[in-house]
């Protein structure tokens, strides 16, 4: 299975901003009300100018890439339910029968001139032996994924008019002050559309974090798939947290997938989780043109 994403991010919630305390008549909930959609307002448009730098972003830089998956076994009392399911035969020879643990740590290089984005990884150590492999793979056996740099479509212009935006609250975060921001889309959905929860910059209007919704995801109908077979239904955590700033553009620090599930009876369980750190970046290039257009 295939998650892909080239950050984009998005958001997903609703929030009522209700005058509850207070009669109908009077304006303090009115006046309240407006001054949110006006915060709104000035965010969106700060953040869509953000996300143009983005798109108008040539970059080029290289970071060590820290890649640990986790394989959980199915639970005892589940194996019986996968067993009475066609669908389920292939999957759950990917589980171990205990716990097991890897990591790989790569020398990461990506190169991004506008859509278009080069990825190369030298493996050099895997479960803590040295190794010098060039053009290497990512090992990861169940969740698959690409570049996670840059952010959220939700918040391009072309894309706010089909999302819902609801502003949640303030939050500290890598020591800045941040606006946590709620994002759904509205029907009909773009295919290629990623919404959650998204945390940012109340100064610089920069991602900070993104916390995708799993149901936003190409491939959640798989996880559904498993959570039939299992008698359960799925809970996965899809984050990713940019503390790395240079020359006004975020970067990914770490970037993490845990799929479980909840069961019938209310337990929660998780089957894998790939947990990704970001670190030692060496920048060569980081570029921004916006260009305008102009009139005839």
């Amino acid at each position: 299975m295939r998650a892909r994403w080239l950050f984009l991010l998005l958001i997903f919630g609703s929030m009522i901003a209700s005058g509850l305390g207070t009669t109908a008549a009077s304006p303090r909930p009115k006046n309240k009300e407006f001054r949110q959609d006006l915060e709104m307002s000035t965010l969106l448009q700060r953040a869509a100018e953000y996300y143009k730098r983005l798109e108008a972003a040539v970059v080029y830089y290289f970071c060590v890439e820290t890649v640990t998956e986790m394989l959980h076994p199915v639970p005892e009392k589940h194996k019986g339910f996968v067993a009475f399911h066609a669908d389920a035969k292939g999957w759950p020879s990917l589980y171990p029968k205990k716990t097991l643990k890897n990591e790989w740590v790569y020398d990461y290089q990506m190169l991004r001139r506008g859509k278009s984005v080069q990825e190369r990884r030298v493996l050099l150590r895997e479960n803590g032996l040295e190794k010098k492999q060039e053009h290497a793979s990512l090992k990861i056996r169940i969740f698959d994924y690409w570049t996670m740099a840059f952010g959220p479509n939700a918040f391009d212009k072309e894309f706010q008019e089909r999302s819902a935006f609801t502003l949640l609250r303030r939050e500290r975060i890598f020591g800045r002050d941040a606006l946590v921001v709620q994002v759904e889309p509205r029907p009909p959905i773009p295919s290629n559309l990623m919404w959650g929860l998204s945390w940012i910059d109340e100064v610089d209007s920069t991602f900070l974090r993104i916390e995708f919704s799993p149901r936003s995801i190409r491939n959640f109908f798989s996880l559904e798939r498993k959570g039939r077979d299992l008698h359960a239904v799925p809970d996965t955590t899809i984050q990713i947290e940019f503390a790395v700033l240079h020359d006004g553009i975020r970067f990914p620090s770490r970037f993490r997938i845990e799929e479980a599930y909840i069961a019938d009876d209310g337990e929660r369980f998780a089957l894998s989780s790939i947990d990704v750190a970001y670190t030692d970046y060496r920048f060569f290039s980081v570029d921004v043109r916006v260009n305008e257009k102009k009139g005839p």
